[in-house]
C-alpha cells in the first residue's frame, strides 16, 4: 500500500518534468500525500485497536480474578448450621404460642431454645471455618 503512494509521487514528478502542467502536478502530489496520510492514520488506528484489545483482555482477567476472590466464605456446613438455627427458632416461637400463656413451655423451655438459637447456633454458623 505504501508502494502506491510512492507511485503517485513518481507519477507527479514525471508529469511536471514532461510538461508545464504544474496544476496537475500539485493535484496529484496532494492526492499522494493525502493517501500516505490516510495510510498513516489507518495503521495508527490498527495499532490503537490492538492495544485496546490487550487492555480489555487484561481488564477481563482482572475482573475474573476479583470475581473468584469475592466468593462467599461460607460452606455447606455453615448453611446446615443456619438451617438448624432456623428450625430451633420456629420450634421456640411455636412453643411460646401454646396455651396457656403461663405454662412451662411458654415461660421456660421456649426462651431457652430461642437463646440457644440466637446466641449459640447462629454465631456458630457464622464463625465456623471450613
Amino acid at each position: 500500500m505504501i508502494q502506491l503512494g510512492k507511485l503517485f509521487t513518481k507519477l507527479a514528478k514525471t508529469i511536471s518534468l514532461n510538461s508545464n502542467f504544474h496544476i496537475e502536478f500539485h493535484i496529484i502530489n496532494f492526492w499522494a500525500q493525502f493517501y500516505k496520510l490516510g495510510l498513516f492514520f489507518i495503521f495508527k488506528l490498527i495499532e490503537k485497536d490492538k492495544m485496546m484489545s490487550k487492555i480489555r483482555k487484561n481488564q477481563k482477567q482482572k475482573f475474573q480474578k476479583e470475581k473468584i476472590r469475592w466468593m462467599i466464605p461460607l460452606s455447606r456446613k455453615n448453611f446446615t448450621i443456619f438451617g438448624i438455627g432456623l428450625f430451633l427458632l420456629i420450634i421456640g416461637f411455636y412453643l411460646m404460642t401454646i396455651p396457656p400463656w403461663d405454662s412451662v413451655y411458654a415461660l421456660v423451655i421456649s426462651p431457652l431454645i430461642l437463646i440457644l438459637a440466637y446466641f449459640v447456633i447462629f454465631p456458630l454458623g457464622i464463625l465456623k471455618k471450613k
